[in-house]
């Protein structure tokens, strides 16, 4: 997973055919790498910047709820990951946008495709609106209150385009 923008990024997780926790700050030109997530996972979802980032669920052989704060303090830059409250669904292939005080996660798969929305308050999940068609690998975009969820599988590949409201998820042009 990752956050960021092209100056400033941050990459998390993955696998090497085994599940890494490994974390990069990318500074615009090169990668460097810095504190390792707690839970070694992949096919994770992460939001926010390369200061504040959130890392959550996932797959390390089983689904997970985890979820992570990363914070960079300056001006010392000392990194690093702590573990807080959990997804109240556990899950792989979720999407993920917003920042490390207001997120939201949505779709994923945990033996069935889902469409369970949670929203992070800054310190807690609270599951609410599911969207329209339960999706893995769906990306995402956008904040707790204006947010896009596009692609993903259901067993087929899918081009489904839904925008979240705040409260709901309605289905738009598809891509």
């Amino acid at each position: 997973a990752g956050c960021g923008n092209v100056n400033n990024a941050l990459s998390f997780g993955g696998s090497n055919g085994s599940s890494l926790a490994t974390t990069e700050i990318w500074s615009g030109s090169s990668w460097t790498t810095t504190s390792n997530m707690n839970v070694a996972r992949y096919y994770l979802a992460g939001c926010g910047n390369v200061n504040n980032a959130l890392s959550f669920g996932g797959s390390n052989g089983s689904n997970l709820s985890t979820t992570e704060a990363f914070s960079r303090t300056t001006p010392t830059f000392v990194d690093g990951w702590r573990t807080t409250s959990s997804m109240n669904v556990a899950r792989y292939g979720v999407a993920g946008c917003g920042n490390v005080n207001n997120a939201l996660s949505f779709g994923g798969y945990n033996g069935s495709y889902l469409a369970t929305t949670e929203i992070w308050s800054g310190s807690s999940w609270t599951t609410t609106s599911n969207m329209n068609v339960a999706r893995s690998g769906v990306a995402g975009c956008g904040n707790t209150n204006n947010a896009l969820s596009f692609g993903g599988s259901n067993g087929s590949y899918l081009s489904t385009t839904e925008k979240w409201s705040g409260s709901s998820w309605a289905t738009t042009s598809a891509m």
